[in-house]
């Protein structure tokens, strides 16, 4: 293995309270470690910072950072001037710890101030709709047209925007944008605003319908229009101001390494650019096939409500010596109206509802993947466009689960690792076959320890869908 390259580490922390004290330099003189962790399975990334029991006339660094201290924490390699940033957020918590080690130096005690990112901001801020506690009165309410709608009499949303990226964006227009501006007034006007960026693909719809009763926090109201695994949604900490990332989930097939899913005009399919990382980078890493935890043969079949019988289009499934065979739902056989008849020989065309790979049901057997979301406006949209693409994509990505690795990949810190792009790795430490190795990025951990004016900085990366790339791919 090549030779562990050493680095030098610069770290900076800076912090404005709610009752207008700054703290810097006398921070930077007593912390000890910094721990930063973010995955795009949720809303928020968190860090921990762990300070010298110090106290003066103000008390210890517990009582010093309080609740909603904003907190920018820097970090860079090697980096002149100000390091880039690292995280943004606010403190949620902060105490004191006592630990017992059995080294003669006696007790240890410490301060210990944890807190999330930004996107805190999601999370603990709820949308509530005046008359929404009852699902059917906010339906009636919304339906009511001298009302005008939930959303434009209790938000102030214009009910006519059809396309999920400006609903989201009205959202933040209307109250992420005015929840920041609070916490500036009192706090710090040094608080970012945070950027929406939006990029999912112009097919979705609009169910206003489905979305007039909704109620809960914001992250939640964006969860529930993208959700794993192709939706993904999460806090990206751009140099000058927080961005809130809400796409596609960029999983690639696994023989070709392509995106087999159109994203439309977003420059760069709207993803991150790799990061590389030498063999020299990386101090280890845990990996392993997992095929069988998302290994899904289709994705969903859409209810025709239009319909007098309302059937779901190719509900239910067996599989048998000869083939695939559909059963019907009821007792009205489906297969005998030529409309709603599904082969063998199209179930295996890229396009079809549904679609599965035959061979692999066989041995797999065939997962349903059932989520409700408010961009499939379901009436009439049987053989339409969206469940179709969104089916082929489901059985394009996941189909060679069995051959793809995830796990963790621990390297020398970063302030390029983020979530949300890929990691290449150099040939000679994953694999060794001669191609670079490659792995979605999911989860980012940064431990950072400070002693004797130097640092040290360790990276984890939770990694998904581990493949060698293909001659030429990259």
């Amino acid at each position: 293995m090549p030779l562990i390259r050493p680095f030098r580490v610069q770290v900076d922390v800076q912090a404005w309270t709610p009752t207008g004290s700054y703290h810097h330099t006398d921070l930077m003189g007593n912390l000890k470690t910094i721990r930063t962790q973010k995955t795009t399975n949720q809303s928020y990334g968190t860090f921990t910072l762990t300070f010298t029991m110090q106290e003066d006339s103000q008390g210890s660094w517990a009582d010093k950072l309080p609740y909603r201290t904003y907190v920018e924490i820097r970090a860079g390699v090697q980096t002149p001037g100000v390091p880039p940033i690292l995280m943004r957020g606010f403190v949620e918590s902060s105490g004191q710890v006592l630990s017992m080690p059995s080294s003669p130096n006696g007790p240890a005690r410490e301060v210990v101030v944890t807190g999330r990112d930004m996107g805190t901001i999601l999370t603990d801020w709820q949308i509530l709709y005046l008359w929404g506690i009852d699902p059917m009165s906010t339906f009636l309410a919304a339906s009511n047209s001298h009302v005008g709608g939930a959303l434009n009499a209790n938000l102030g949303i214009d009910g006519t925007l059809t396309s999920p990226p400006k609903i989201i964006q009205a959202f933040f227009d209307q109250m992420v944008a005015g929840a920041v501006k609070n916490l500036q007034a009192m706090v710090s006007t040094s608080i970012p605003n945070i950027t929406p960026i939006i990029t999912l693909p112009a097919a979705y719809q609009m169910n206003l319908v489905a979305l007039q009763p909704w109620q809960g926090s914001w992250s939640n109201f964006l969860d529930y229009f993208t959700s794993p695994p192709w939706g993904e949604s999460f806090i990206f900490d751009a140099p000058n101001a927080p961005q809130f990332i809400l796409r596609q989930t960029p999983y690639k097939e696994f023989t070709t390494g392509t995106y087999p899913l159109p994203f439309g005009d977003v420059g760069d399919n709207g993803f991150f650019p790799d990061v590389s990382l030498n063999a020299g980078d990386l101090t280890g890493h845990n990996l392993m096939i997992n095929g069988g935890s998302q290994l899904y043969t289709y994705y969903m079949t859409i209810p025709d409500l239009s319909s007098t019988q309302a059937q779901t289009n190719a509900t239910w499934y067996y599989v048998t010596a000869s083939g695939a065979h559909i059963k019907a739902p009821s007792s009205t056989s489906k297969v005998t109206n030529p409309a709603y008849s599904t082969s063998i020989a199209e179930v295996r065309q890229a396009g079809s509802n549904p679609y599965y790979d035959v061979e692999r049901a066989k041995l797999w057997g065939i997962r349903s993947l059932q989520l409700t979301t408010p961009w499939i406006v379901v009436i009439n949209q049987v053989g339409t466009t969206i469940p179709a693409l969104m089916n082929t994509w489901l059985v394009n990505v996941f189909q060679h689960n069995d051959r793809l690795l995830s796990g963790t990949i621990n390297c020398h810190g970063r302030e390029d690792l983020t979530v949300g792009r890929y990691v290449v790795i150099q040939p000679g430490t994953i694999t060794t076959d001669p191609t670079p190795w490659e792995a979605y990025i999911e989860s980012v951990s940064h431990d950072i320890n400070l002693y004797s004016n130097n640092a040290t900085w360790q990276t984890t990366l939770g990694v998904v869908r581990g493949r060698t790339r293909t001659t030429g791919e990259g």
